[in-house]
């Protein structure tokens, strides 16, 4: 099973993609990667399809399902938690990426893979978050492929997870935060149309997926293909685009962005993985 077979399989449903003599352990391998496999029994789940999936294999695919949708619950509670005692203190944050996708476009808390909460703030407010998220007993920490990294609140440090400690010795394990400024993510862009008083618009939200799945891209591949973008990323922008056609169309053909590396990748992978092949494995 390809990444194409398995792309095409979520979006037409059809059967003949499971072919008898697929190797599911490989295949649950590629839902892994891909972070698909809450999605993927959420679609077997809802009709004869997972009759033809063997048990152990959908026992390990329900056990994803809802891990994910105990871990989101978690996440948005205290996503909501935290914008509260924000705004008491008259800061603004929004959520992108997961948080926004779960509950906007997906509905469902076990589909989607959630790694950390991604949450947008003001250049001005980024220190004062950072401030009152060491008063409700957060953590900064710096994660790379080898350590992990505390950090003193005093520290100006962009690329950093902030994660919720029960104690001065326990970290919480679920819930971490991942706090950037806006300017930092597009630091040449006037971005203040793209948002209004409670919620980022649908149009800024659209080039930050395009955006997360480009660079998800290059961190396998200098020079990235289609292959090297992960699927539920792909999969999060076909939807969004789906339930905000306009706004996509908009951000398309605006000179500001139709002509940034990372929406030219993403149409070039929504053109590859659209296109129909044949069921040979």
């Amino acid at each position: 099973m390809t990444k194409k077979l398995l792309y095409q399989f979520i979006a037409t449903k059809n059967i003949q993609f499971l072919h008898k003599d697929i190797n599911w352990y490989n295949f649950l391998a590629l839902l892994v990667s891909e972070k698909l496999e809450g999605y993927f029994f959420k679609i077997i789940s809802e009709n004869t399809i997972i009759e033809k999936i063997p048990k152990q294999v959908r026992k390990i695919l329900y056990i994803s399902y809802k891990y994910n949708q105990v871990k989101n619950e978690i996440y948005l509670k205290e996503f909501e938690n935290i914008r509260q005692k924000l705004l008491e203190n008259d800061v603004q944050v929004f959520s992108y990426k997961g948080l926004f996708l779960i509950t906007d476009i997906y509905k469902d808390y076990g589909v989607r893979y959630m790694e950390d909460i991604d949450i947008l703030s003001s250049e001005t407010d980024y220190n004062v978050i950072r401030c009152l998220l060491k008063d409700y007993n957060y953590q900064l920490l710096s994660i790379n492929d080898s350590d992990i990294t505390c950090h003193t609140f005093d520290e100006i440090i962009y690329s950093c997870l902030f994660v919720k400690r029960n104690s001065e010795k326990e970290i919480v394990p679920f819930v971490k935060l991942d706090i950037s400024p806006i300017s930092i993510v597009f630091n040449d862009i006037e971005i203040s149309k793209y948002f209004n008083s409670t919620n980022l618009l649908p149009e800024y939200i659209f080039v930050l997926l395009c955006k997360s799945f480009y660079d998800d891209a290059c961190e396998k591949s200098k020079v990235p293909s289609p292959e090297d973008g992960t699927l539920i990323k792909l999969i999060d922008i076909i939807l969004f685009i789906e339930k905000y056609p306009k706004q996509t169309e908009y951000i398309l053909k605006d000179s500001k962005f139709s002509n940034r590396n990372f929406t030219t990748f993403t149409q070039q992978c929504v053109g590859y993985y659209s296109r129909e092949t044949s069921y040979e494995y």
